[in-house]
């Protein structure tokens, strides 16, 4: 017997399972002279979520959900403990000034001490603990803690369920939720760069880790490299025909010549300051994606278009993808052209030093007396208020009677996609923005405390609409005239937005949208737009057959300034320069000036206005 018994060990090991060297059962850890208390739980089968109303938001319960056997320390990790392993303090004195990827840094570096597998406990694993064996615990309803798990408003099942997205750098899940009303299947959502919960250690029993869950040492924030040269084609989308951007949503691939493909749609595309990608198909109207990259291969986005078009809100990652050979797109553009056509807001700017001209107060923004906007969070213990107005911009958490300033100050907005709030004592908040076409304004955030985190508002009428939600203090408007946000005094309360830097010889400062706007029909020339660029302007144009073509400058007044062409060009798109001289070779005033394209053999003839800068 003792023989067979040896025999399934040496198989066991030889199939590549893994066991720990603790026997199963209880034991003590000590680190650095700190010690701390490991309890055994055996596996086990049950219900994961909440059996008996009144149950918290997003617990709907989920049966026959198995855990297999681990380890769950006694206690969350002391302030001793943290400093025994990390060498110091967790930051601000104390456990819970710790992030999601700081406490896998701490597993991380106890593991390497202990040569045991400390991690975070999952959703399942925390619950089931809590479930059955809390009286084995300490610090349960004390606080919230950290769990694995990426923030879902359902459970999954199944055997060690870890949820979507597993190891990636979304939301996650935080658990002791306190004020819930039940804070055993309690349940709420934090940034995974945001800081309150604190850690519980576990060992899986039986093997490493469970199945498809992300080694502590292997979690890293993610990293951005050094911004790109603004330019009407962030590289940083490309992918080619064998990698995609995915999510929650159709599918983008992007190709380096301008070519596009948004599901199932074809078409081109071109970004605008490095801050918003659009999609431009063959026919329909443009998709406007704001976009936050975290590095290389994942970001979030948020959209101006509803679902029904296309559009989309949340994490998305660049990952290889079957091949797809690039589609044929007619008329391919420039990404300077496409935004040209697509209008003023996609002009370039210099996002390091944004000139006054750029800087304005996008109207949709402004709620009006008696409105605010609301993420309702319906079920949740937090929820979230705007108001804005044309003097201050304010931004709110509310919970349990208790108001959180987030943003308030002066604002601008740059192209309807940039945001900036900056308080009279200096703190800046920046973000990016949509409001689509269903009227909702969502937001993107560039704060250290939730980067690349979205929200959703709704324009609601002060009173019920809000009542309901918080009580009085969501009532009425956000008073005006605050302190800054607590965040103005935290490290992880910075912008980490990292504006394009400007292409040799500066940012354009202008790019116009194209006008038709009298006599010339579109049978003889279409597109016809001016690009303001380093060495002077660009005149765009699509001539439908070969013509003798005059194109004239005037002053405001009607003065000719200069010929910039009189004779016969092809068919075809094509551009004109002009170096902003006149005919003596003097660089003209800066002011407003009129291009007159004269098509001379049909005699009809077109002007377009435009500021030189």
């Amino acid at each position: 017997m003792r023989n067979y018994i040896r025999f399934i060990a040496v198989l066991l090991l030889f199939e590549g399972l893994h066991t720990i060297s603790v026997a199963q059962n209880n034991f003590t850890e000590e680190v650095e002279g700190v010690s701390f208390d490991m309890i055994y739980v055996p596996g086990g089968t049950f219900t994961l979520g909440c059996e008996s109303n009144p149950c918290p938001a997003n617990t709907a319960p989920v049966s026959g959900v198995k855990v297999s056997s681990y380890y769950i320390a006694k206690n969350e990790v002391t302030a001793q403990l943290w400093k025994a392993v990390m060498g110091s303090s967790s930051g601000l004195g104390g456990t819970s000034d710790i992030t999601w990827y700081k406490a896998m840094e701490f597993a991380c570096l106890l593991s390497t001490k202990t040569g045991k597998n400390y991690r975070m406990p999952t959703e399942a694993e925390w619950e089931y603990a809590a479930k059955k064996h809390l009286s084995s615990l300490e610090d349960i309803g004390k606080g919230e803690e950290w769990t694995y798990n990426s923030w879902n408003s359902t459970h999954m099942g199944g055997t060690d369920p870890l949820g979507p997205y597993s190891g990636r750098h979304t939301q996650k899940t935080r658990r002791d939720a306190q004020n819930t009303g039940d804070n055993i299947t309690g349940r709420l959502i934090r940034s995974i760069d945001g800081i309150g919960p604190k850690l519980r250690l576990v060992i899986s029993a039986d093997t490493d880790f469970p199945p498809d869950y992300i080694p502590p040492c292997k979690l890293h924030p993610p990293v951005l490299g050094p911004e790109p040269e603004n330019s009407y084609r962030d590289p940083r989308w490309i992918t080619g025909s064998d990698s995609n951007w995915t999510g929650d949503f159709s599918t983008i691939r992007v190709w380096e010549d301008g070519t596009a493909r948004l599901g199932s749609k074809n078409g081109q595309w071109f970004t605008s300051n490095n801050i918003a990608f659009v999609f431009v198909p063959a026919s329909g109207d443009p998709v406007k994606f704001a976009y936050v990259l975290l590095d290389e291969t994942q970001g979030s986005v948020i959209s101006n278009a509803g679902f029904m078009r296309g559009g989309f809100f949340g994490r998305i990652f660049k990952e290889k993808a079957d091949n797809l050979a690039k589609p044929a797109v007619a008329n391919l553009k420039s990404g300077a052209e496409l935004a040209a056509a697509a209008g003023d807001e996609y002009r370039m700017v210099d996002m390091e030093n944004i000139p006054e001209s750029a800087r304005k107060q996008d109207e949709r923004l402004i709620d009006g007396p008696g409105y605010g906007w609301s993420q309702k969070n319906v079920g949740s213990v937090h929820h979230y208020r705007k108001d804005v107005d044309r003097d201050e911009f304010r931004f709110t958490v509310n919970q349990m009677g208790d108001r959180t300033m987030l943003a308030n100050g002066k604002w601008f907005t740059v192209g309807n996609t940039f945001l900036r709030v900056t308080h009279p004592d200096g703190y800046t908040c920046e973000y990016l923005y949509t409001v689509n076409e269903d009227g909702n304004f969502y937001h993107n955030s560039f704060q250290k405390y939730e980067r690349a985190d979205f929200r959703m508002f709704t324009k609601e009428t002060n009173g019920p609409d809000f009542n309901d939600l918080c009580g009085d203090i969501c009532s009425n408007d956000i008073p005006k005239g605050q302190p800054a946000s607590v965040y103005a005094i935290l490290p992880e309360g910075v912008s980490t937005f990292a504006p394009a830097p400007c292409p040799t010889g500066g940012c354009d400062v202008a790019v116009t949208n194209k006008q038709n706007n009298n006599k010339l029909p579109a049978s003889l020339m279409q597109n016809v737009y001016y690009v303001h660029g380093p060495n002077g302007v660009s005149i765009h144009y699509e001539l439908k057959s070969d013509c003798h073509v005059r194109l004239s400058v005037f002053d405001i007044q009607g003065k000719k300034i200069k010929t910039l062409s009189d004779g016969p060009l092809p068919a075809g798109t094509g551009n004109i320069p002009w170096n902003e001289r006149n005919f003596n070779g003097g660089i003209v005033s800066p002011g407003l000036y009129v291009l007159a394209f004269e098509i001379v053999e049909k005699q009809y003839s077109m002007h377009l206005k435009f500021n030189r800068h």
